[in-house]
């Protein structure tokens, strides 16, 4: 692997892994049931995989309860609800365990984003949302 790409891969994942622990340590759940629903539905649609026509690739069914999750949830639940749909999402039904370099980096570059919209949409809820609607 190129040196360039170890830098790459190690900022973004140590970027990742700080936020990760700043949202834990500032824990907030309004909702814990509705937050044990989400991760569980997140968690077992992980492995699911839809194909988009036009698109060369295929999207994980997960990303939508994250999205769902950026909505109705806080953001230190948005990311240990993302990060837990990635975790499973890299290792469900692989052949071979995957490598903990790799593992780390797509479970944490995911982390940055997430929180980002999450904390923003908390923010200006108010002005962007008039009222939550609830999704389930």
């Amino acid at each position: 692997m190129p040196n360039k790409a170890k830098v790459f891969i190690g900022i973004t994942s140590s970027i990742g892994i700080a936020l990760a622990a700043i949202s834990l340590q500032h824990w907030q759940s309004n909702s814990p049931g509705r937050f044990a629903l989400y991760l569980a539905i997140a968690l077992c649609t992980s492995g699911m995989k839809v194909v988009l026509p036009g698109i060369n690739c295929s999207v994980s069914v997960n990303s939508l309860f994250v999205l769902v999750g950026i909505l109705e949830l806080s953001p230190s639940e948005t990311m240990a609800l993302g990060c837990g749909a990635m975790f499973v999402q890299c290792c469900w039904k692989m052949k071979r365990p995957p490598l903990p370099v790799r593992l780390l980096f797509n479970v944490f570059s995911s982390v940055a984003p997430a929180i980002w919209l999450s904390e923003w949409v908390y923010q200006h809820s108010g002005q962007v949302l008039h009222h939550s609607i609830s999704l389930m």
